[in-house]
Protein backbone atom coordinates (compact mmCIF):
# COMPACT_ATOMS: atom_id res chain seq x y z
CA UNK A 1 0.00 0.00 0.00
CA UNK A 2 1.72 3.19 -1.30
CA UNK A 3 2.21 6.19 1.56
CA UNK A 4 -0.39 9.16 1.18
CA UNK A 5 1.58 11.57 3.44
CA UNK A 6 3.07 14.04 1.46
CA UNK A 7 6.84 15.87 2.65
CA UNK A 8 7.37 18.25 0.29
CA UNK A 9 7.85 21.87 0.60
CA UNK A 10 4.91 23.54 2.54
CA UNK A 11 2.63 25.30 0.03
CA UNK A 12 2.84 29.33 0.44
CA UNK A 13 0.00 31.82 0.50
CA UNK A 14 0.49 35.25 0.54
CA UNK A 15 -0.90 37.09 3.32
CA UNK A 16 -1.85 40.10 0.78
CA UNK A 17 -3.72 37.65 -2.02
CA UNK A 18 -7.31 38.05 -2.13
CA UNK A 19 -8.14 34.10 -1.00
CA UNK A 20 -5.51 35.12 2.57
CA UNK A 21 -7.98 38.30 2.90
CA UNK A 22 -10.90 36.06 2.36
CA UNK A 23 -9.54 33.70 4.85
CA UNK A 24 -8.89 36.07 7.62
CA UNK A 25 -12.29 37.38 7.56
CA UNK A 26 -13.68 34.04 9.16
CA UNK A 27 -10.99 33.30 11.55
CA UNK A 28 -10.82 34.11 14.92
CA UNK A 29 -7.70 32.89 15.48
CA UNK A 30 -3.78 33.09 13.86
CA UNK A 31 -4.19 30.90 11.43
CA UNK A 32 -1.31 30.42 8.44
CA UNK A 33 -3.16 33.45 6.35
CA UNK A 34 -2.62 35.62 9.23
CA UNK A 35 -3.75 37.37 12.03
CA UNK A 36 -7.20 36.76 12.96
CA UNK A 37 -10.14 38.84 11.23
CA UNK A 38 -12.63 38.68 13.49
CA UNK A 39 -13.41 38.59 17.48
CA UNK A 40 -13.27 35.13 19.17
CA UNK A 41 -16.47 35.11 21.17
CA UNK A 42 -17.07 32.40 23.53
CA UNK A 43 -20.36 30.42 23.74
CA UNK A 44 -21.06 28.59 26.48
CA UNK A 45 -23.88 26.35 25.29
CA UNK A 46 -24.22 23.48 23.66
CA UNK A 47 -21.94 22.01 25.73
CA UNK A 48 -20.67 18.15 26.04
CA UNK A 49 -20.91 16.33 29.49
CA UNK A 50 -18.71 13.43 29.63
CA UNK A 51 -19.63 10.10 32.29
CA UNK A 52 -16.55 8.14 33.52
CA UNK A 53 -17.58 4.30 34.22
CA UNK A 54 -15.07 0.95 33.72
CA UNK A 55 -15.63 -0.65 30.89
CA UNK A 56 -17.16 -4.15 30.29
CA UNK A 57 -14.80 -6.91 31.78
CA UNK A 58 -12.25 -4.47 32.92
CA UNK A 59 -13.27 -3.80 36.39
CA UNK A 60 -10.58 -1.31 37.77
CA UNK A 61 -9.60 0.76 34.47
CA UNK A 62 -11.98 4.40 34.32
CA UNK A 63 -12.15 5.96 31.29
CA UNK A 64 -15.06 8.23 29.48
CA UNK A 65 -17.51 5.34 28.08
CA UNK A 66 -18.61 5.28 24.45
CA UNK A 67 -21.69 6.35 24.21
CA UNK A 68 -21.63 8.29 27.91
CA UNK A 69 -21.87 11.94 26.71
CA UNK A 70 -24.73 14.32 26.69
CA UNK A 71 -25.10 17.14 25.14
CA UNK A 72 -26.65 20.05 27.00
CA UNK A 73 -28.38 23.16 25.88
CA UNK A 74 -29.06 25.28 29.06
CA UNK A 75 -27.61 26.30 32.44
CA UNK A 76 -30.86 23.34 33.84
CA UNK A 77 -29.62 20.67 31.47
CA UNK A 78 -25.93 21.20 32.83
CA UNK A 79 -27.30 21.04 36.34
CA UNK A 80 -29.47 18.17 35.46
CA UNK A 81 -26.97 16.16 34.19
CA UNK A 82 -24.10 17.11 36.72
CA UNK A 83 -26.71 15.57 39.47
CA UNK A 84 -26.52 12.47 37.02
CA UNK A 85 -22.87 12.28 37.75
CA UNK A 86 -21.86 13.86 34.20
CA UNK A 87 -19.01 16.52 34.38
CA UNK A 88 -17.91 19.03 31.33
CA UNK A 89 -14.08 17.96 31.71
CA UNK A 90 -13.36 14.59 31.43
CA UNK A 91 -10.51 14.50 33.93
CA UNK A 92 -12.93 15.83 36.69
CA UNK A 93 -15.30 12.78 35.00
CA UNK A 94 -12.94 10.12 36.12
CA UNK A 95 -11.96 12.04 39.35
CA UNK A 96 -15.72 11.10 40.07
CA UNK A 97 -15.80 7.85 39.54
CA UNK A 98 -12.65 7.21 41.26
CA UNK A 99 -14.47 8.72 44.32
CA UNK A 100 -17.60 6.83 43.79
CA UNK A 101 -14.96 3.91 43.62
CA UNK A 102 -13.45 5.03 47.50
CA UNK A 103 -17.21 5.10 48.74
CA UNK A 104 -18.40 1.73 47.03
CA UNK A 105 -15.16 -0.10 48.54
CA UNK A 106 -15.46 2.33 51.93
CA UNK A 107 -18.76 1.20 52.36
CA UNK A 108 -18.33 -2.65 51.13
CA UNK A 109 -15.56 -2.58 54.30
CA UNK A 110 -17.98 -1.21 56.87
CA UNK A 111 -20.92 -3.48 55.99
CA UNK A 112 -18.49 -6.31 56.11
CA UNK A 113 -17.00 -5.22 59.62
CA UNK A 114 -20.60 -5.35 60.54
CA UNK A 115 -21.12 -8.51 59.55
CA UNK A 116 -18.61 -10.09 61.71
CA UNK A 117 -21.27 -9.44 64.88
CA UNK A 118 -24.27 -10.60 62.77
CA UNK A 119 -26.36 -13.47 64.21
CA UNK A 120 -27.62 -16.27 61.79
CA UNK A 121 -30.82 -14.90 61.22
CA UNK A 122 -29.48 -11.26 60.40
CA UNK A 123 -27.16 -13.27 57.85
CA UNK A 124 -29.92 -14.39 56.17
CA UNK A 125 -32.03 -11.05 56.16
CA UNK A 126 -29.15 -9.17 54.90
CA UNK A 127 -28.58 -11.77 51.89
CA UNK A 128 -32.55 -11.40 50.93
CA UNK A 129 -32.50 -7.95 50.76
CA UNK A 130 -29.17 -8.23 48.78
CA UNK A 131 -30.46 -10.44 46.13
CA UNK A 132 -33.69 -8.60 45.98
CA UNK A 133 -31.97 -5.34 44.31
CA UNK A 134 -28.96 -4.93 41.71
CA UNK A 135 -27.16 -2.07 43.36
CA UNK A 136 -25.69 -1.71 46.81
CA UNK A 137 -27.83 -1.95 50.21
CA UNK A 138 -26.54 0.57 52.62
CA UNK A 139 -29.20 -0.56 55.40
CA UNK A 140 -31.32 -3.66 55.70
CA UNK A 141 -34.99 -1.70 55.77
CA UNK A 142 -37.28 -3.10 58.62
CA UNK A 143 -40.10 -5.34 57.53
CA UNK A 144 -43.78 -3.85 58.29
CA UNK A 145 -44.80 -5.42 61.47
CA UNK A 146 -48.53 -6.35 60.30
CA UNK A 147 -47.66 -8.22 56.59
CA UNK A 148 -44.15 -9.38 57.94
CA UNK A 149 -43.02 -7.88 54.25
CA UNK A 150 -39.92 -6.06 53.41
CA UNK A 151 -39.98 -2.76 51.34
CA UNK A 152 -36.75 -3.19 49.07
CA UNK A 153 -35.95 -0.09 46.74
CA UNK A 154 -34.70 -0.70 43.52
Amino acid sequence: MADTHYDGPAIQINPASGYAVEMRKWESTYTRFGPPGRPYVYVEYPRDMFLAGHPEGRPGKIEILHGSTRTVQSDAERTAAERDGYDADQHEAIKKQEARDREMARAAAEAAYADRRMSEAAHAERAEVEDAVASHVAEIPRSNPKTGKRTVGS
